[in-house]
């Protein structure tokens, strides 16, 4: 077995990066690795990066290159390595990059990296572009400092926890309860007057068959309305089918309130954690000048009943 390189590639260099991935792949001593990553609608399609417990592990699946005494081997040494690492520079081995998989540089749209640089008497962490830490000349972006970047999302999100506070009020409120009865109503109300036109149709269509029966319309008067009449009641369906899409709609907006005690349950939090990052946002764009762009993952939703409320004192 052996891997070539093509064409496009002929002449290029592996990088450090590119060996420590051949290093740590497991897939030639003959394993088969799904599963590390997810992708759902709810995040627009971006991969999520899954914690290894959860990966799919497919062993002998293929003949292997390396044999696993071998493969364990060099991952002993790259664990010795990177803990005498950790030692020297007085860095803990757990201090993981919180915002890894979510930030992204605004200027080239690449993964943002957590830089850590040993000083006399601390450790300086600052956020920069995995891309312009490559290649200087293909990015404009400086970095910032981890903490000011983690106080700024941390205070964003006690914004968004005071808005779900208020929204929480508000959804338990006889106010709302009294719009969300009344529209509800006010649907029921256009579905049975729907389906009584209907019903009177069907009973037209009964009438129209005996008269034809009986010699009362002759068989072009009777296609002709039966016809007429199948017109307006494809056209009532129709309106039936979106009414009633309306009204789950509402329903679903009553009852699921979970995106707001998603955010609720962060309430009293004083520090950022990963836990708060993976519940709350989608991706956070960062530019010079410490400016942030966040996508909160229920954004829609809290505007969808702001519109709803459009016009209450809260906002």
């Amino acid at each position: 077995m052996g891997l070539f390189k093509t064409d496009k590639y002929a002449n290029v260099k592996w990088n450090k990066e590119c060996i420590h991935r051949i290093l740590n792949n497991d897939f030639y001593i003959g394993n088969l690795t799904q599963g590390k990553t997810i992708q759902t609608i709810g995040n627009n399609h971006k991969k999520i990066a899954l914690p290894k417990e959860e990966w799919v592990v497919i062993h002998n699946n293929h003949i292997p290159i390396i044999d696993e005494y071998t493969f364990n081997q060099v991952q002993d040494i790259n664990n010795q390595l990177k803990q005498k690492y950790f030692k020297e520079h007085n860095t803990n081995i757990n201090d993981e990059n919180i915002l890894k998989g979510i930030i992204k540089c605004g200027y080239c749209g690449k993964n943002i990296r957590l830089v850590k640089n040993t000083k006399k008497n601390y450790v300086d962490k600052r956020f920069a572009c995995s891309n312009k830490l490559k290649y200087k000349d293909r990015c404009n972006f400086k970095s910032v400092k981890e903490e000011i970047i983690l106080n700024v999302i941390l205070e964003t999100i006690k914004l968004q926890l005071k808005l779900a506070k208020n929204l929480s009020e508000i959804v338990k409120s006889k106010k709302y309860l009294h719009k969300f009865e009344l529209e509800k109503k006010c649907i029921k109300d256009k579905i049975n007057k729907i389906n009584f036109e209907i019903d009177n149709i069907n009973n037209i269509y009964h009438i129209m068959y005996n008269d034809y029966l009986e010699n009362v319309l002759n068989k072009e008067d009777y296609i002709y309305n039966k016809n007429n009449y199948k017109q307006k009641e494809l056209k009532l369906k129709d309106e039936l089918i979106k009414l009633n899409e309306d009204l789950n709609k509402i329903e679903e907006r009553f009852n699921d309130k979970n995106f707001i005690n998603d955010f609720l349950i962060f309430e009293d939090k004083e520090i950022l954690t990963k836990e708060m990052i993976l519940k709350l946002i989608d991706e956070i764009v960062i530019y010079n000048d410490k400016k942030l762009k966040i996508a909160f993952k229920f954004c829609d939703r809290f505007n969808e009943i702001k519109s709803y409320l459009n016009g209450w004192e809260v906002f």
